[in-house]
């Protein structure tokens, strides 16, 4: 098939199509609504994802999980969704001569949930249990810690999943409200990847999202960023300490995204890397580590996130801090950049190799960012990047006043003396 340009569309009830033609025999269908946690309160904190699960449970037109479960695999489909800070995605996939049947499907879950309250207590067991899952596995947990600390009594802080008082307590009349509130047109994006017409999809997607009207949405609370030195510990007697450790940053609309995510690449992207070279090949201190560049609508975050044991945890927490100093302090050399810019096209490359990869960049930059870059757009402000401007995105970011660092392990107390070295070496 001829290659084709990124479609959009806007419908008279304000939603949004984004459609990216692709060849494949399958195709993905995806429908995001720009609400999460983050437009959740201290009572409702959880209510997002659980709704997200109710949605499975029963609609108008097919009242039981299982009717909706047999009809999807009739179609030999994976159907999925997910929750996060800012934004709820359901999504299938299939063969494209399904795409009719599973839009029908799909929307009828998005539209006309009905939450039957013997499901909601079935599930409720289940989001319990998944919760407590997620504080068991300690790399996890002490990302969770982090975000408290990072971002504390503000929804960017808590627990995407909520805690166990809320989820005991959510009745049906909860999902209805906060459905009612946020589940509108001028808040939905359906991305749409696979070898169709457009005209033709246009008007099918239309039609099955028609009984949606136009309502003006409710804002979202800012999130409230604060710099200064934060740490917590958490004691766990596990075989390693788990670390997190990160400073707040901009939001995703600002430009200075690029250069930092080459720093980024030059830090931590593949086996010549910085922190490979130090942490894994010099130190051997580390099995594993991430580092990432997280952004949101009016916040974000840089994290290093390993685990270590206690012997070394000192050495590894400042060598990140020694390497972060560095690249504020050195202009990179020309080779290196060279060899970051292309890890980082590299890696966008390879996250839009299937329908499904392209359906969530696409339409999640459409919801979020209000536009469509395309790869090429994104590596021509790559390649523009200068040595100079990665030295002065480094020296904003990496600054001893924004450092928050959360351990979980078989440790009581932070050290002090970590505490002033990393305060010497920024």
């Amino acid at each position: 098939m001829k290659k084709e340009k990124i479609k959009k569309f806007i419908y008279p009830n304000k939603l949004k199509l984004v459609f990216i033609p692709s060849p494949e025999e399958t195709f993905t269908l995806l429908i995001l609504v720009n609400v999460g946690s983050e437009y959740e309160d201290k009572k409702t904190n959880g209510i997002s994802h659980f709704l997200e699960h109710l949605c499975f449970k029963g609609t108008e037109k097919r009242p039981s999980s299982k009717e909706i479960s047999l009809e999807f695999d009739s179609l030999g489909a994976y159907v999925n969704a997910f929750t996060s800070y800012e934004y709820t995605g359901y999504f299938a996939k299939a063969r494209k001569v399904h795409f009719k049947k599973i839009l029908e499907l799909l929307s009828d879950i998005y539209l006309q949930p009905i939450f039957p309250e013997k499901e909601i207590e079935k599930e409720r067991g289940v989001i319990l249990e998944e919760l407590r899952t997620y504080h068991d596995l300690p790399s996890s947990y002490v990302k969770e810690i982090f975000l408290n600390l990072l971002y504390p009594n503000q929804p960017a802080g808590w627990s995407i999943l909520g805690s166990e008082e809320n989820i005991k307590k959510f009745k049906q009349k909860d999902f209805f409200s906060f459905r009612k509130k946020h589940y509108l047109p001028s808040k939905t994006v359906v991305a749409l990847c696979g070898d169709f017409n457009f005209e033709e999809i246009k008007k099918e997607i239309g039609e099955s999202f028609s009984s949606l009207f136009f309502k003006k949405p409710p804002l979202k609370k800012k999130v409230k960023t604060t710099f200064a030195f934060r740490k917590k510990v958490c004691f766990r007697e596990i075989k390693q300490i788990h670390l997190n450790l990160g400073v707040p940053i901009f939001s995703i609309f600002n430009e200075k995204k690029y250069p930092l995510k080459v720093a980024n690449a030059i830090l931590s992207y593949g086996m010549s890397s910085r922190f490979w070279e130090k942490l894994r090949e010099k130190l051997a201190a580390v099995y594993s580590f991430s580092s990432e560049v997280n952004l949101f609508s009016d916040h974000g975050y840089f994290l290093f996130r390993s685990s270590t044991n206690q012997e070394q945890l000192a050495k590894v927490i400042l060598t990140v801090c020694q390497e972060w100093q560095k690249i504020k302090k050195e202009i990179v050399e020309k080779s290196e950049l060279r060899k970051a810019k292309e890890t980082l096209k590299s890696s966008l490359s390879f996250s839009l190799e299937t329908t499904e990869d392209k359906a969530f960049f696409y339409g999640l930059n459409e919801l979020i960012l209000k536009e469509t870059p395309t790869p090429k757009e994104i590596f021509q402000k790559i390649e523009k990047i200068k040595e100079e401007e990665i030295q002065k995105v480094a020296e904003e970011t990496f600054n001893k006043e924004k450092i928050n660092i959360a351990l979980l392990g078989p440790i009581k107390k932070f050290p002090e003396k970590i505490e002033k070295e990393i305060k010497r070496i920024l």
